[in-house]
């Protein structure tokens, strides 16, 4: 059954690939899907981000990073609730509640592709109050947070796309790295053999996609695809464990 698994990652990225894309929030919504705990799927989420990531840098050109103080100011506000929300222990619905709100908002973000309007940008506190959230969302779940902060960058007024990709690559390898270290210093075992196997599904699967083209596909069905997906699959996680807020059960200690 491995075997399927792997094949099953394996198919997956080298479609998104095909396309130019990551595809990190299906890989993740894929490890919910399968037998896999909580824990197992917030180290996985992490790793294959990061590897999706460095792959996307790997293939594409550099852009300048002009915003240098906006972009130390998300990092500053992200950083340290990154170590808090990865310390946290939360209960399986909680868990799974998160990520469902957040398959949801990537779904929701996806479709409506946010751009600066010219209108009045976001100020500092609203920046780093929403750096804050999105790294202790990240710490908690795994679910790094480049999709959600991308409409943040945007409503900034980060108006040079590939700016924005950087940027947003550079806060994915940052905040799962630390992640994953602080994790890893609260004496969680990490599964090695799992973390290769899935990690390497994923890299061939990528390398793969960038070499072949799927002709009836393009990167806009794939997105809208996507989109709906993770919506139907979002609302799915936050209705089945969505009774912990009735019953304020958010801590498992």
């Amino acid at each position: 059954m491995i075997f399927v698994y792997l094949l099953l990652f394996f198919v997956v990225a080298a479609i998104y690939s095909s396309q130019g894309l990551g595809g990190v929030p299906t890989l993740i919504a894929l490890l919910v899907l399968l037998p896999f705990t909580a824990y197992e799927t917030k180290i996985l989420a992490l790793v294959l981000s990061i590897v999706v990531i460095l792959i996307l840098l790997s293939t594409s050109g550099f852009a300048t990073l002009t915003k240098v103080t906006d972009a130390a100011l998300v990092l500053i506000a992200a950083v340290p609730f990154v170590f808090l929300g990865a310390r946290m222990s939360v209960s399986n619905k909680v868990f799974f509640f998160l990520l469902g709100c957040a398959f949801l908002l990537s779904a929701i973000f996806i479709l409506i592709e946010l751009k600066p309007d010219g209108r009045k940008k976001i100020d500092k506190s609203g920046l780093l109050l929403g750096s804050a959230a999105i790294g202790f969302f990240t710490g908690i779940t795994g679910m790094v947070g480049s999709v959600l902060l991308l409409p943040l960058l945007q409503k900034n007024q980060w108006k040079n796309k590939e700016e924005v990709v950087l940027f947003s690559s550079i806060f994915v390898l940052i905040t799962g790295f630390l992640t994953l270290f602080a994790t890893y210093k609260s004496g969680s075992p990490f599964n090695l053999k799992m973390i290769a196997m899935y990690s390497a599904a994923v890299l061939l699967g990528s390398i793969a996609g960038r070499r072949i083209e799927i002709s009836y596909l393009n990167p806009a069905i794939l997105r809208n695809v996507t989109a709906l997906f993770l919506m139907g699959f979002g609302i799915v996680l936050i209705y089945n464990n969505g009774e912990w807020i009735m019953n304020l059960d958010f801590f498992n200690y």
